[in-house]
C-alpha cells in the first residue's frame, strides 16, 4: 500500500435530506427497494462541502485507509449519506471521471451511528452505490453489510478534509 497522496476527484456537494428524492434524482437504473424514507433516513446535514473520492487499494483495510487519509489531511466524510445523495443527483456518470469507471461508492462512517443504517433483519450497513461501466453504465443505490470483513470489487469512499489534521490535502 502506497503511503504518499494521489491527486483524488473532488467535487463541491450540497447534501440531500430525503432518500426518495435522492433516488429520483440520482440517475439510478435500479435501487434496493427496502430504501425508503421510513427505513433509510439520510443523516441532518446543512451546506455545500468539498468531498473527495478515496479508493480502496486492493490490499488495504479499515485501519489502513484510515492512516492513508490522516497522511493526506483527509478523514471520512461526516454524514457522508447525505453528501453521497448529492454527489449522484449532481454528478451524472458522464461526467465522473474516467479514473473512477466501475468504481463503487461507500458512504462509510462507523463512528456516526446516523451514519449506519439498520436492513430488514437488523444487521448493519453504509448507503452504496454500485458503479459499473462497459457497454452502458448501470448505477445500484444498495447498501453494503458493515460487518463484511471483505469488500469486494474497487471501491471508493467518501472523504474531506480534516481542518484538524496537519497535513494539506492535494486536490
Amino acid at each position: 500500500m502506497s503511503t504518499t497522496c494521489s491527486t483524488f476527484p473532488s467535487w463541491v456537494v450540497e447534501p440531500m435530506t430525503s432518500i426518495e428524492e435522492a433516488i429520483k434524482l440520482g440517475q439510478y437504473t435500479n435501487h434496493y427497494k427496502f430504501i425508503t424514507n421510513e427505513t433509510v433516513q439520510l443523516p441532518t446535514a446543512k451546506g455545500k462541502k468539498q468531498v473527495f473520492a478515496v479508493p480502496l487499494a486492493k490490499d488495504e483495510n479499515g485501519p489502513g485507509v484510515m492512516e492513508r487519509l490522516k497522511q493526506c489531511g483527509l478523514k471520512l466524510c461526516v454524514n457522508a449519506p447525505s453528501y453521497l445523495a448529492g454527489l449522484m443527483a449532481s454528478v451524472p456518470e458522464s461526467e465522473m471521471p474516467a479514473e473512477l469507471n466501475g468504481t463503487s461508492f461507500v458512504a462509510a462512517e462507523p463512528n456516526n451511528t446516523s451514519s449506519v443504517i439498520a436492513g430488514k433483519f437488523g444487521d448493519s450497513y453504509f448507503l452504496y452505490v454500485g458503479r459499473e461501466t462497459g457497454g452502458k453504465a448501470r448505477r445500484r443505490l444498495h447498501l453494503l453489510s458493515v460487518d463484511d470483513k471483505e469488500w469486494r470489487g474497487n471501491l471508493a469512499l467518501l472523504a474531506e478534509q480534516d481542518l484538524a489534521g496537519h497535513s494539506a490535502p492535494r486536490v
